[in-house]
Parts: structure tokens; sequence; C-alpha cells
């Protein structure tokens, strides 16, 4: 039973979508989950998982883990008698694009943390937030943040406003009780390309 809720981002025109894989665990590769997309977030159809990484899976340490943690999913079809659209909106993943420290950057994510069943399946908000790049290497991206440091951002975005380009994507926070003292863990888009590669 329950209900897992994460975030996630479009990468092709044919509608693969890119979130976590500890988000995809337990599900067997062509496992269809429910896309929901705008605010609140409302049913566009279904997607079955494509993507779920073998370095993942053989992972020996959390660090590992980390490193691989991205599964890949492609929208299968609409809902009810809707079609799935020719074409969708999507972000290029650039592996030669890293922020930079005290870089601004923007999260989207559902975050749900906060949210009682009831709201999690009827209003599902997206959340738009800022969050501070404090550092970085060719995997990770460590930030600082405010209300996208919750559960449920996983999967979540991080855009460079300025140049409207994919500069990561969320995989997990700190736990600090307070919500605003937390650190987001990101993967770069170099990661993401790297793991995607490996695995195809």
């Amino acid at each position: 039973g329950g209900i897992r809720v994460a975030s996630g981002v479009i990468i092709s025109s044919k509608g693969h979508i890119l979130t976590n894989a500890h988000v995809a665990e337990g599900f067997d590769k062509g496992y269809e989950c429910m896309i929901r997309q705008g605010s609140p977030a409302r049913s566009i159809g279904y997607a079955k998982l494509v993507m779920y990484p073998a370095a993942y899976t053989n992972s020996k340490t959390r660090q590992e883990q980390a490193e691989n943690d991205v599964s890949v999913w492609i929208m299968s079809r609409g809902n009810g008698s809707d079609p799935l659209p020719e074409s969708f909106p999507y972000y290029d993943i650039d592996e030669f694009y890293f922020p930079e420290t005290n870089q601004p950057l923007a999260t989207f994510s559902y975050p749900s943390e906060l949210l009682g069943y009831e709201t999690l399946l009827k209003s599902l908000n997206m959340l738009f937030a800022e969050t501070i790049v404090s550092e970085s290497d060719i995997n990770f991206i460590l930030s600082t943040s405010g209300l996208s440091s919750q559960i449920g951002s996983s999967g979540g975005v991080l855009v460079d406003i300025y140049k409207n380009r994919f500069a990561g994507i969320i995989f997990g926070v700190s736990n600090d009780e307070t919500i605003s003292k937390r650190t987001l863990f990101s993967l770069t888009p170099n990661s993401v390309a790297r793991i995607i590669k490996n695995e195809t």
C-alpha cells in the first residue's frame, strides 16, 4: 500500500522523464506510474520505467548509490481517451554545464513532507524556490535552500534561470529538523549524462 510521490523532468521530445532511481526502487521495468503536471498537479497520463541503472542496484556504498541515483521513464499512454501529445517540451542535458559556487539556481519540485494523503491526491502544488550552490564537483552539487528541502523534492530539477538550462537533479536533503537549514544534494548534468551513457 501507500503512495509514492516524487518529482521529475522531461528530457526528450518523446516524453522521457528523468527522476531518481530510489523513487523507482522495487518496481520492474515496464511498471506504469501516473504522471501529473502543473499546479495543482493534474494527471496527463502514464509513464513506464525504461532505465534503472545496474550501477545503482550493484552499489556497495551509499556514495556509489548516490552517484547513480537516476531512473528514466517514458510517457506510455494518455488519460482515458486523451492521446499523448505529438511532442513534449523538454530540457536538454548538457554534460559540460557546471554550476558555479554561490550561483543561485531555481528549484522546481513537488515537496510532500508536510501534506496529508488527501492533499497529495487532490491538490499537490509545484514549488518554485531558490537554492545557492555552496560546493560542487564533477558529480555532485550541494546547495543551501529554503522550502524545497522537503521529502518529495527527490527528482526535482535545478534550473539556471538566466540561461533556462538544466543544472542538476535533486536526489536528497540533509535531515536537519528545520527545513530552512537543510542542504540539497543534487547530481550534475555531467553525472546524469554519464549514467545514461553507461546504461544504454
